[in-house]
């Protein structure tokens, strides 16, 4: 999209909302998936958000987050962007700018993670409404053990066929082959037999009163601290319906801004108050913590693969994407060595 064509369309929303035709438009740095727009005119300001689209990713991203927004606001979930409006067919969404400090690991706190754990009880407090029906699973949504653990060996099974295919660095290409690869084929060799040994269910999925919502890449990487103090929790393209397990996992171990484990316990037993079997819940956790270090650190080579380095040009340009890429391979080699000890720093802190 030209910036004559942005401005073109985008007036149709802006519009919509006030705004001045001399409204100027700039870009924001920082987005992974698509671009974010600072527009403003007179005392107007708000953000626009130009969603990624591609043959090859068929995630409707425009409509899973604006319709998510538009059901947390309408429920009363003010520590999100108020969602304004939004076009389907040119794929832009226009949002509540909000204009907070970025958090960073060193300046987490108790306070900050009660604020995420109340964002997601407040949320699904609301999961028995006739708008709750009407959100769709959330991207890659799993609702048995087994299906966690087909995830990852098909991630990692991408990953392979790249290597393949030369389209990976030698560098990745070596971290794939000789740590990735061999590190998941004895996690999941490990994770099968402690699943048998607890006679946990793993093909049974569970049932919808065991579902919940989920923001979905949802962790202080996609948050921003008022000025208020409110923390204001962004981005849910990925979100919907999804197995508690997978959001706390994913919680704890995005790398960009970790959540230290001394909150693990508090977190995951205010979660679960509610399951009817909090044990096995718990267990389901356990056992997937090791299968999500492996996820995340496929994860983090999504930018080697085909679609993933579109995306990631899309957002962030073909200069500073390649400086991601050096950068993501050494996260994912950091996330991968923390696997073994997974199990000792998160549940032996009771």
């Amino acid at each position: 999209m030209t910036d004559a064509s942005l401005r073109e369309t985008s007036w149709k929303l802006l519009a919509k909302e006030g705004f001045a035709k001399d409204f100027t438009v700039e870009l924001l740095k920082g987005g992974k998936n698509n671009r974010v727009y600072r527009v403003a005119s007179s005392e107007k300001v708000a953000l626009l958000k130009a969603y990624f689209r591609h043959p090859g990713d068929p995630r409707d991203r425009f409509s899973t987050e604006f319709n998510f927004s538009l059901f947390a606001w309408s429920n009363g979930l003010s520590c999100i962007p108020k969602p304004l409006h939004g076009c389907q067919e040119s794929g832009l969404a226009l949002y509540e700018f909000v204009d907070g400090e970025k958090l960073t690991a060193s300046k987490l706190s108790a306070d900050a993670v009660r604020a995420a754990r109340g964002f997601f009880k407040e949320l699904n407090s609301h999961r028995l409404s006739p708008q709750a029906t009407e959100l769709q699973p959330a991207s890659e949504a799993c609702f048995s053990l087994a299906s966690h653990i087909q995830l990852v060996d098909q991630r990692v099974s991408r990953l392979l066929a790249a290597s393949k295919q030369s389209a990976l660095s030698p560098e990745a290409e070596e971290f794939v082959h000789s740590k990735l690869a061999k590190t998941w084929a004895l996690v999941s060799a490990s994770t099968s037999k402690l699943i048998r040994q607890l006679d946990l269910p793993y093909a049974v999925e569970l049932a919808p009163d065991s579902r919940r919502l989920s923001p979905s890449d949802f962790g202080f990487h996609n948050a921003l601290r008022r000025s208020s103090g409110q923390i204001c929790f962004l981005d849910f393209e990925y979100s919907g319906w999804d197995d508690i397990a997978k959001t706390t996992c994913d919680f704890f171990l995005q790398p960009a801004v970790p959540v230290p484990a001394e909150f693990f316990n508090d977190f995951v037993e205010e979660l679960l108050e509610d399951f009817a079997d909090r044990h096995l819940e718990r267990e389901r956790i356990r056992v997937l913590l090791p299968v999500y270090h492996v996820k995340w650190a496929c994860i983090l080579m999504n930018d080697f693969l085909p679609v993933g380095g579109i995306r990631r040009g899309f957002s962030l340009g073909l200069e500073e994407d390649q400086e991601r890429r050096i950068e993501q391979l050494r996260l994912a080699e950091a996330v991968l060595k923390q696997v073994e000890s997974a199990e000792e720093r998160y549940f032996c802190r009771a």
